[in-house]
């Protein structure tokens, strides 16, 4: 099977998967409304906080990462076992990944969307504000970001349950770090916590020739690893 016939067939198979990747982070961006109503009319109707956008980077981040490293096991494994050639596999997982990619954005177009037309008298407050990102660095990311979803998948289908106690453990991480690291860098910047995310928000807003070294050397390495898990990886099913 050719590697165009492989993308076609995999789009196929993953059509439902794929649309999850727009509905579920909509779901959260919706409940990032309800969340903001309710700030809203407890602060007095003085400001509305738009957390929509937020969600949807969120659950659609740990969607795009760690959803799809759950199902690699499935889709790797039988993939081999009806005889395709490995590197066919690599080119659709990527193509099925970018196109995931773009559901996921088109999801948060639309909540951020709805988070400007909610309460349009009241001031809106956007914790997006603290971080401006250049074009280049998002289309970059969309097309890089594969390669570390693609990782994370064979690392689970090589390591299996540890990695799914990293996961958690990431998980409870960002669920607890980040909103505390948003709170402090506005309220506390000089606080451990706020440092970190200042950190983070450096190299996020980088110059785009500092953040484009930065991505293609930790690319390079990413990759290195990604394809010898794919050449290395028994198939055990």
């Amino acid at each position: 099977m050719n590697t165009l016939n492989m993308i076609k067939k995999n789009l196929i198979v993953e059509s439902k998967d794929l649309w999850s990747f727009a509905i579920i982070p909509v779901c959260g961006g919706l409940f990032g409304i309800i969340l903001s109503t309710i700030i809203y009319f407890v602060s007095g109707r003085e400001f509305y906080m738009e957390l929509s956008s937020l969600m949807v980077l969120l659950i659609g981040f740990f969607c795009l990462l760690f959803g799809v490293a759950f199902s690699e096991r499935n889709s790797f494994t039988m993939a081999v076992t009806m005889g395709v050639t490995r590197k066919n596999y690599f080119v659709s997982r990527y193509v099925v990944l970018l196109a995931q990619i773009a559901l996921t954005i088109a999801g948060m177009a639309l909540m951020i969307g709805l988070d400007k037309l909610m309460f349009p008298s009241a001031e809106h407050q956007s914790l997006a504000e603290f971080i401006t990102i250049s074009p280049i660095t998002i289309v970059v990311g969309c097309l890089i970001f594969p390669i570390f979803s693609m990782f994370m998948g064979m690392l689970y289908v090589r390591f299996d349950r540890k990695f799914f106690w990293a996961v958690w453990g990431l998980w409870m991480l960002g669920s607890l770090g980040i909103p505390r690291a948003l709170s402090a860098m506005s309220d506390r910047p000089d606080s451990a916590i706020a440092k970190v995310g200042f950190f983070i928000k450096d190299i996020v807003t980088a110059s785009d020739w500092k953040l484009g070294v930065t991505g293609v050397v930790v690319l390079a390495i990413v990759l290195f690893f990604t394809v010898k898990l794919y050449k290395t990886q028994p198939i055990t099913a």
